[in-house]
């Protein structure tokens, strides 16, 4: 893993605590959009 996805999921694993939501599926969603949407890092797409 990339520096940045192991920030991403530290940043979603925190947003989970403080809204006291269980942090395996949001790390899930966020793994599979990236997936769909091919993102490879190197540009932003919205």
């Amino acid at each position: 893993m990339n520096n940045f996805v192991l920030e991403l999921s530290k940043a979603i694993e925190q947003l989970a605590i403080e809204r006291g939501m269980s942090v395996k599926p949001l790390i899930g969603q966020a793994l599979e959009m990236l997936q769909r949407s091919e993102w490879d890092g190197s540009t932003t797409k919205y």
